[in-house]
């Protein structure tokens, strides 16, 4: 349970992250031991909720006022709320009844491109303000609601279980929130959870984030290639997770794996994933990007020690799905590893 597949996904994707303990004003203005993110550009994804016993997530009006100045200033706000703030108010959203768990429609929108529906557990329904958009809902309110406050932009959503490992793959949950992500683009990614997160209290927004005690090198493998598969060209080049990572969590290995084939896009992945492969290969050899793969395969049998014809065979393969514009699941985890096994065995000495 938890944001822990979020997390590591944008992590894989390149995208800088980071967690914050402790109130949004000390988040905002930094302590001794964090650096505070006021003055930067970024995304913040927080939780909050009108409950009156949450105070350990918003301590103060103040303090959400100073999120949403934060924000006025030209920050991104992912805000998973089931009430009003500073935030809600400005945008001129007000909150209605409850809704049990549903699937909700999208609206036409640059945050839901290829996203049909969204899956959520119980929330609150939303009536937008004006100069908002509503991004999911149905008759009776919205869901998510997209809008701008001063010169930073905000997405409200009043069910925070579409972000959680027990969710995210439902629906078109994850494309979603990648979509955020891809329209934001935010210098950093900042998750701010209250510590009964953390410590795994009864009043925490979301599920306490944990992994099983017992860890299956296979599922580890299948998380190393699944962590390798998203949108990694326009968040810089993807890097696995080590094989040998400690704490793969059966439930997250699965919750990848359910993200991957919902999102059907084998042969996109791949040419995330070569393109990743070969600017790691031309960096190593100190040759422009533009150069042939047939010269590349003749450079690379001027070394020593370098499998040429392994690499031929990678090249061969790769340009033969393209051609033929179809790629199974299982070739792609088969191919993705034999790049793997390539380069760790022929680029540990060349700067990778």
């Amino acid at each position: 349970m938890g944001t822990k597949a979020f997390y590591l996904l944008l992590e894989e994707l390149g995208v800088r992250t980071g967690r914050a303990e402790g109130s949004i004003g000390s988040f905002l203005q930094g302590t001794d031991s964090q650096k505070g993110i006021a003055g930067q550009p970024g995304l913040v994804i927080g939780f909050d909720s009108s409950d009156s016993d949450r105070r350990d997530i918003m301590d103060s009006r103040e303090e959400a006022e100073a999120l949403a100045a934060w924000v006025r200033d030209g920050g991104s706000l992912l805000w998973f709320t089931a009430g009003d703030s500073p935030v809600t108010d400005a945008m001129g959203i007000r909150f209605g009844g409850f809704f049990p768990g549903n699937e909700f429609e999208t609206e036409t929108s640059v945050f839901t491109r290829d996203v049909k529906k969204i899956d959520c557990s119980a929330g609150r329904y939303m009536e937008p303000g004006a100069g908002t958009e509503v991004l999911a809902g149905d008759g009776e309110g919205a869901a998510v609601v997209a809008g701008e406050l001063g010169s930073g932009r905000v997405v409200v959503v009043s069910a925070p279980s579409i972000i959680t490992n027990s969710r995210i793959e439902k629906g078109d949950n994850v494309v979603l929130l990648i979509n955020i992500i891809r329209v934001f683009r935010p210098a950093g990614v900042w998750f701010h959870e209250p510590e009964a997160v953390a410590s795994g209290g009864k009043t925490a927004a979301v599920p306490r984030i944990t992994t099983a005690d017992i860890t299956v090198f296979a599922q580890a493998g299948l998380a190393l290639i699944l962590l390798f598969l998203f949108w990694g060209r326009r968040f810089g080049r993807p890097v696995p997770l080590p094989v040998g990572e400690e704490g793969v969590s059966a439930e997250y290995v699965n919750t990848m794996a359910n993200i991957f084939r919902q999102g059907q896009a084998r042969e996109i992945a791949l040419d995330n994933i070569f393109s990743g492969f070969w600017q790691r290969l031309t960096r190593s050899f100190g040759v422009p990007a533009g150069i042939s793969r047939e010269e590349m395969v003749r450079l690379c049998r001027q070394r020593t020690g370098m499998d040429s014809e392994g690499l031929e065979r990678i090249f061969n393969s790769v340009k033969k799905i393209q051609e033929k514009g179809h790629l199974s699941e299982t070739g792609l985890f088969t191919l993705v590893r034999d790049m793997e096994i390539w380069r760790r065995e022929n680029l540990k000495n060349a700067g990778n």
